[in-house]
């Protein structure tokens, strides 16, 4: 997918983060972060809209330790807090690739309705307003999540928009659109549409999170 302007979407999470903690009147944020792409953006966007103010990260990786320490934020475990998670929508939409009561057990997300494709231009966006953080490189090279490409993810979820043949309960070989696609194409749509139908019961109902999708002027 493609950002239309990383200026104005990463302001956008910014600021639904932002009045989420001013109208929660929350006093900390905590943060479960690894060496991922998600968890930098994530970092950043939270550090700009609290300011440092009580964030407390848990880094599990060498990079999140890193951005960490050149951000100044605390490195430990904190009560009363907001639990921020990480997933993006490729592991969350369709796929639902996280343990209900472990890696999905957080209160809102600030990355969930974004793609990975579309992180590394507001991670790129982001870096490049701190002087401080011009040295600060991260390794974003191509992830599979069972067994699928970041790529083929996001054509099947753009695909769904559009006809909703992975979401609906229906076969989808029976689809008018089966015939145009390719063979591998079948087998995306065919397995996606597997998992989507044994995952609903982890669909995210309580999670808040900002909706970008149908905002034309952030990302198409």
């Amino acid at each position: 997918m493609t950002v239309v302007n990383s200026k104005k979407l990463y302001e956008h999470l910014t600021k639904w983060l932002r009045d989420y903690i001013s109208d929660a009147n929350a006093d900390a944020l905590l943060i479960q972060l690894d060496d991922s792409i998600a968890s930098m953006v994530t970092l950043l966007i939270a550090n700009d809209a609290h300011h440092s103010k009580n964030i407390v990260a848990v880094p599990d990786g060498f990079k999140i330790s890193e951005l960490c320490d050149i951000l100044n934020i605390k490195k430990w475990d904190a009560d009363d807090a907001i639990i921020i998670g990480t997933k993006t929508r490729n592991e969350c939409k369709l796929l639902r690739s996280y343990d209900k009561y472990g890696s999905g057990l957080y209160d809102i997300s600030v990355v969930q309705d974004i793609f990975d494709s579309e992180l590394i231009d507001l991670f790129n966006y982001r870096i490049g307003l701190d002087d401080s953080l011009n040295s600060f490189k991260v390794d974003n090279g191509p992830r599979s999540i069972k067994g699928f490409t970041s790529d083929e993810i996001e054509w099947a979820d753009n695909l769904n928009r559009t006809c909703e043949i992975i979401t609906d309960p229906a076969d989808p070989t029976k689809n008018p659109a089966w015939q145009r696609f390719t063979a591998r194409q079948r087998t995306v749509i065919a397995k996606i549409h597997q998992i989507e139908k044994l995952t609903k019961h982890k669909e995210f109902s309580h999670i808040y999170y900002p909706r970008v999708r149908d905002l034309a002027s952030l990302v198409r």
